[in-house]
């Protein structure tokens, strides 16, 4: 008998807004949003929009598509809150390069406890880049954030010896330096600050001025100044860091280290941490395998987290709307 296949089930409108939306309140290098959602009846395909490429930071697109990763780990969320199976392909089509990934709807099914939970965290996680509290985050909590990188092949390696973190901190500075160095840099940072309280591109200048570091790029300066660098070492030294490492870093790898990354930031903020990035000695590619060799580790780092428990609420960065682009249900 011929294989009978199973009734395709469209999304309606009012669930194709919702994937839409869940999927664009991901995190996004400097809230670029680089990416673009078409939803076609049952599934949802995920772009990479190259018009919203940061050049000079992230010149191979590395942190784009952890980004796109991250859109993709809310449609998951999505489709299982919508009573249905999430099926997930990466890289689906070879011919399509900037065809990240797909996300359509398997069999009928009710969302699992923890699927409920992190989906209900999705509009609620903030970056939150203030100094923390003294208080640490128990061992407990910071158990379950490095399980909740495994179900994506990603591990969460905690930087805690002090050998680790005099390391880290000297890639951090050298980092920086790099950075502050660059006039493409800067001049990119500075294009994707805004001073509106919510922007809905790019990233409030209120949010930065909370930072507990020093940071050239923001008041546009070209170099640390000579007591800068031990700020930074006492900032690592009195913060809880993670690096997320994949075991390659092939674009699926990366499509991966954002889901990972997703994950672990809805379940942070389920249990009240706040999360920020350190992410100079990743940016700046000529460090990345230093910081691999100070973990002691095989792995790639993707991104690394400082964490802990916040003194206020983070600014929210709002996000541009949804309009059609080509063809039916397109949108970015």
């Amino acid at each position: 008998m011929p294989e009978v296949l199973p009734e395709v089930v469209p999304f309606s409108p009012e669930e194709a807004d919702l994937l839409v939306q869940m999927a664009q309140a991901a995190p996004s290098i400097h809230n670029s949003q680089p990416w673009q959602f078409a939803v076609r009846a049952d599934r949802v395909e995920v772009c990479v929009d190259r018009d919203r490429a940061l050049r000079a930071t992230d010149p191979d697109g590395r942190q784009q598509l952890i980004s796109c990763g991250a859109a993709v780990f809310n449609l998951r969320l999505a489709v299982a809150h919508l009573g249905s199976e999430p099926r997930t392909a990466l890289c689906p089509d070879p011919a399509a390069p900037d065809h990240v990934a797909t996300v359509a709807r398997g069999a009928s099914r009710a969302a699992g406890r923890e699927e409920r939970m992190l989906y209900s965290m999705i509009r609620r996680r903030r970056t939150n880049r203030e100094g923390y509290r003294p208080q640490p985050v128990p061992p407990p909590v910071l158990k379950r954030l490095v399980a909740a990188a495994e179900p994506d092949s990603a591990a969460l390696l905690p930087v805690a010896a002090p050998a680790d973190r005099a390391g880290v901190a000297a890639l951090v500075v050298r980092g920086m330096q790099h950075q502050a160095g660059s006039p493409a840099i800067r001049r990119e940072f500075a294009n994707w600050l805004s001073n509106e309280l919510e922007p809905v591109i790019g990233t409030p200048f209120e949010s930065w001025m909370r930072v507990p570091y020093p940071l050239p790029l923001l008041t546009g300066r070209d170099r640390l100044a000579p007591d800068e660098p031990a700020a930074i070492h006492r900032l690592v030294d009195g913060n809880t860091l993670f690096v997320l490492c994949t075991d390659g870093d092939a674009a699926e790898h990366r499509l991966r280290a954002g889901q990972a990354l997703q994950r672990v930031l809805l379940t942070a903020t389920a249990a009240g941490v706040a999360v920020s990035f350190l992410n100079q000695p990743i940016e700046v590619s000529a460090l990345r395998g230093e910081l691999a060799a100070v973990l002691g580790t095989t792995g790639v780092p993707q991104m690394l987290l400082r964490l802990g428990y916040s003194r206020s609420t983070a600014p929210r960065t709002g996000r541009r709307p949804a309009t059609p682009v080509a063809g039916d249900n397109v949108q970015t």
